[in-house]
């Protein structure tokens, strides 16, 4: 038997500090998401502890009726939480760890350690009888276990100019679907958003 994971970024967030909720956008866009995931057989859905993921996964779980489980395997690989750094040392730093994958970011993980933290949470959910599960997660953590599981040529696509440097873009409440059968992660779609249309 295959077990079906949707990965989802959270909608757009209140751009601060800390641990923001979402926007009106971001609101609209969890609804969209979970407007379009209400016919699909979902059995558990799990979000990261921080306010913009939790809002994401209650909106979603609304039209899935079913409770939001906290997993704190699928928060960020860092949150900029430090109110005496800047976005743009914030940003530095997270450039550092996505092209140095063993880095690790002084509050947080390194790339590859994120990535494997999100996989584990996709295992046990397999393990424990899920079959279709969605994880309200991070842009960047979505990515660091694609590019684990699947090497950077998949990701290579969403590689973009950002502000603060070139990284790897998961839209905002985009889903990323991947199967897992017999132990073998196969990947069926990256940061779709058609959805959101």
């Amino acid at each position: 038997m295959s077990s079906h994971f949707y990965l989802i970024r959270h909608g757009q967030k209140v751009g601060v500090y800390g641990d923001p909720a979402l926007t009106e956008l971001g609101q609209q866009q969890a609804e969209r998401t979970g407007q379009y995931l209400k016919d699909f057989a979902i059995d558990a859905i799990q979000a990261s502890p921080l306010k913009r993921t939790q809002e994401t996964a209650h909106a979603i779980a609304q039209h899935l009726k079913l409770q939001v489980h906290l997993n704190p395997l699928l928060v960020e690989r860092e949150n900029w939480d430090d109110a005496n750094q800047s976005f743009n040392e914030f940003a530095q730093e997270w450039i550092k760890s996505t092209n140095d994958r063993e880095f690790v970011l002084p509050s947080g993980d390194s790339s590859r350690s994120a990535g494997q933290r999100l996989e584990t949470a996709m295992l046990t959910a397999s393990e424990n009888g899920h079959h279709q599960v969605v994880f309200v997660s991070h842009g960047g953590v979505i990515a660091d276990v694609l590019r684990n599981l699947f090497h950077d040529e998949v990701m290579a696509p969403h590689l973009a100019q950002a502000a603060y440097g070139w990284d790897y873009e998961i839209g905002l409440c985009s889903i990323t679907q991947i199967v897992l059968t017999d132990g073998k992660f196969e990947l069926l779609s990256v940061a779709k958003t058609a959805h959101l249309l």
